[in-house]
This record gives C-alpha cells, sequence and structure tokens, in this order.
C-alpha cells in the first residue's frame, strides 16, 4: 500500500524509509505558540521595518505574557507586555519601533507590539521563549556555523532576498527543520484582528442583464460560487489539491429569463486556468420563482493540474441569445509524494560485502522503491538519515548510497549524512511521474554480526 504525504499553502511532506524493519514515523498536534512569519531585511530600512509574527496553532488561548524575542544581539531584545493572553488560530505581531511610517507597505497590518529589535539580514536568527530563557520555536537563515545558539531549528533556511518573508509553509505543522517549515514569500503579516478559522467572504457580483435586438429577452447569471475550504485567512476562494486523486469543487449558480425559465434551455459552466480549460453542464436543482432558477454541476480538478488563480465561466442560453458571468479561484500548490514502501531491507549483507536496495520505476514493485510527484509542483528532492546500530554497535550512515536514477556514481547519486542534502531532480507534476529510488550499503570488515536498524527521511521540496 502506498504511503501518501501531502501539505495545503506554501507545502511540504516527509516519508520516513525504515531500513531493516524499522516503523514509519507520526506527526503530533502542535500544542504550542509558533513563529509564522519573519521580515528581517526590508528594503526601506533597517531600524523600523522588522517584525516577528507568532501563530497559536491550538485550539485554546495561550497566555504568552513576557514571553521574549531572542535575537543575535540580546536575549530579551523584545518582551511581551504582561496580560497578553493570544486566542486559539490568531496571530500575534512584534515590530519594530516606528512600524506604521516605516513598514515597506503602508497597508500591512498595525504592530500588537511595537519595540526596537534588531534582526541581522545574514548568518542570524530569531527565537520566541518563555520569560525563563527556554525556547519555545526558532528560525534560522544562512549557514548554521555562524547562527547563535538557540536561534535556528534543524537547518536553516537560505536567505531571502530584500523586501521578502520567511513564512511557515504549514501554520498547523512544526518538523523543528527551519529549510523544511519555511519558504521565501511575498510578506503576509498579520495580526491579533485576524485568524485562519474566520470566515471567508464570497463576492456575490452584480447582477447583469443582456439584451439583444431579438423576440426574446436573453437569459441573465445573477450569482455564481464555488466551493472553497482552504485558506480561510485569505480573500476569496482557495481550493487545494488532493494527493494522487481529484478534487472535486461544486459550482452553483442562479439564471433569469424573463420570457420565463422553461425558455433557458442550457446553463455551462467553464473553466480555465494555467492547467487548461474544463466544460460542464449544469443541472437545474431548483424553481425560484416563474423568471430564475438555480443550477449546480461539479467541476474536478486533478492532482496535477497547474496550481495558480482559475476563471470559471457561467453561459446561460435560449438558443438565439446568452448571458454570462465569472468568477475566480485559486487552486493552490501542494509539495506532496508517495513511495510504494514502508520499510526495506538489505538482503544477503555480509561483513566487507556491498548490499543494495534496487529502485524502480513501477508503483506495483514495493521491494524496489519508487517516488511518485502526487502534487501540483515540479519537485526536487531532499534526503538525510542516521546511522544503522545494533546496541552499542554501529555502522555510520556515511556507508550508505541513494540514487534517483539506478546508478550510484551519476549525479543524481550521492552519500546519505545526518544533515539534508538536496538533489535538483525536476520531478513534473503529471499523472504519471516517477523516479526510482535505490540505496547502497558498504559494510565494513570491522563490522560485528547483528541486526542493524536506521532511517531515512526523503523531503519532498518545489523545484
Amino acid at each position: 500500500m502506498k504511503n501518501k504525504i501531502a501539505s495545503a499553502m506554501l507545502a511540504k511532506r516527509l516519508i520516513y524509509l525504515l531500513m531493516m524493519m524499522l516503523s514509519p514515523g507520526v506527526c503530533l498536534a502542535l500544542d504550542h505558540v509558533v513563529i509564522s512569519e519573519v521580515m528581517y531585511d526590508p528594503i526601506a530600512t533597517e531600524t523600523g521595518g522588522e517584525a516577528v509574527g507568532l501563530y497559536n496553532p491550538t485550539d485554546s488561548a495561550i497566555d504568552i505574557s513576557g514571553y521574549l524575542i531572542k535575537t543575535e544581539s540580546s536575549s530579551s531584545d523584545a518582551a511581551i507586555p504582561a496580560g497578553t493572553t493570544l486566542a486559539a488560530h490568531t496571530f500575534y505581531l512584534i515590530a519594530d519601533a516606528g512600524w506604521p511610517s516605516l513598514k515597506d507597505n503602508a497597508s500591512w497590518a498595525n504592530a500588537d507590539h511595537e519595540e526596537a529589535i534588531t534582526l541581522a539580514n545574514t548568518d542570524a536568527g530569531v527565537a520566541i521563549t518563555h520569560p525563563n530563557g527556554t525556547i519555545i520555536d526558532a528560525v534560522g537563515w544562512g549557514s548554521a556555523a555562524g547562527i547563535g545558539a538557540g536561534l535556528f531549528e534543524g537547518t536553516p533556511t537560505a536567505h531571502v532576498a530584500g523586501g521578502k518573508s520567511l513564512r511557515r509553509a504549514d501554520l498547523a505543522a512544526d518538523t523543528d527543520n527551519n529549510i523544511a517549515d519555511f519558504t521565501e514569500s511575498e510578506p503576509d503579516l498579520q495580526n491579533s484582528s485576524t485568524t485562519t478559522d474566520e470566515a471567508t467572504e464570497t463576492d456575490e457580483g452584480t447582477s447583469l442583464e443582456l439584451t439583444v435586438e431579438v423576440q426574446n429577452n436573453a437569459p441573465t447569471v445573477n450569482s455564481a460560487d464555488i466551493t472553497g475550504d482552504e485558506d480561510n485567512s485569505t480573500a476569496g476562494v482557495q481550493i487545494s489539491p488532493v494527493p494522487d486523486s481529484a478534487k472535486t469543487g461544486t459550482i452553483t449558480a442562479e439564471a433569469t429569463d424573463t420570457d420565463g425559465t422553461e425558455n433557458i434551455q442550457s446553463v455551462t459552466a467553464t473553466v480555465r486556468g494555467p492547467g487548461g480549460e474544463k466544460s460542464v453542464a449544469m443541472t437545474k436543482t431548483a424553481d425560484i420563482n416563474s423568471t430564475t432558477a438555480r443550477y449546480s454541476a461539479d467541476i474536478e480538478l486533478l492532482f496535477y493540474e497547474d496550481a495558480g488563480m482559475y476563471n470559471i465561466t457561467i453561459t446561460a442560453s435560449d438558443g438565439a441569445a446568452q448571458g454570462t458571468t465569472t468568477r475566480q479561484f485559486e487552486y493552490l500548490g501542494m509539495v506532496a509524494i508517495s513511495i510504494d514502501a514502508a520499510s526495506l531491507q538489505f538482503s544477503g549483507a555480509k561483513i566487507g560485502g556491498i548490499a543494495e536496495i534496487d529502485g524502480d520505476f513501477a508503483l506495483s514493485t514495493t521491494n524496489a522503491p519508487t517516488i511518485k510527484n502526487t502534487g501540483n509542483t515540479p519537485l526536487d528532492i531532499g534526503v538525510y538519515g542516521t546511522d544503522l546500530v545494533d546496541g552499542a554497535k554501529n555502522i555510520s550512515i556515511s556507508n550508505i548510497k541513494y540514487s534517483f536514477d539506478e546508478d550510484f556514481v551519476s549525479g543524481l547519486a550521492g552519500t546519505l549524512a545526518k544533515t539534508l542534502q538536496t538533489k535538483s531532480i525536476g520531478l513534473e507534476n503529471s499523472e504519471d511521474s516517477v523516479i526510482s529510488l535505490g540505496f547502497q550499503l558498504s559494510i565494513p570488515a570491522t563490522t560485528q554480526n547483528g541486526n542493524y536498524t536506521g532511517s531515512v527521511t526523503i523531503v519532498a521540496m518545489a523545484g
């Protein structure tokens, strides 16, 4: 059976392959405040234009009185005022002194708390801590060697361009690995007036009646909607793909013909966007009155169709004339993979010898790993792992090679390490986009007999 991996807004997932009979890992619900966004390199000014966003991903309010912002310059660069409580699924914005007039964009949210803070642009990080100094969450950027202790988790992210921010890709996830959790983004700094479970209002538009110089009046489309459920903190309608499957969206509309609803011969919905064009016939579901009726249709959005903005054109026709209206929705990007294996075992391993696990390009062979792109974003692949151990006995991870093309000396191969390595795979988003995954183990002559276990983590990354 396939292991499915997916994510919702700027995305990623980890698949754990267990060597020597290990079980897959489990992600637990978050129980603490996380850093949602960092603006550390503004365009206008370094003094007054920096900000740190927090988010409460839990279902309960959290008292953040006295929480501290730790930076390279100070372990208490800013302190959240006493009596501050962060409601469930709510943001909190801490900004540099002078933020209202010095921020890059005057339309950005006002800060919940203003205080002079100093965020370095290179090899630096920021953390949120309890008043006693215990680190709650941290994100660093640049080289780990140059970043202070406690100011990053896992592997720091790359530097962002000036005017960009580091934003958490999934507000409900914290892998404790900055390069997996954060991505360069256009700034979208939110304060405590914004929650992620607020209702999103849909623009109903303006009724438009079209007339033509014919005997009958042309029908009009008075209103149209498409269901959306993914990102209630963002204006408009967003729809998330389903990994390796189709997402069904329901389109509804009301059409009017002053000559009577029986005069409307057809209502169609045409969806156009980066993934192409498709049309569906809409079915009448109810007569509202003698001249207006309600129509509905389901539209399938396949997992590999390109992300971006899509337009829906609703057309009502009486055979001689027609009326139209348009709506728009965003098909969100998704980084997702599946692997046709949950655990792997090297067979015939002997001291001083070499054992291999061969990958292939067929999802039906679970003993020969295959990676499939089950999202709608071209992918690069990252890998890291652990040593193989049996009690106190150890085989270093440096004895394991990996390959994405069945060749352990090609440019798509490498030696496993405990830190993330990324290969530029360019695995396209399509219905059957796959790549092989193989491993080669060199067993040192000094190795003792035993049953060794370890793990390797495969990380899907937007290419």
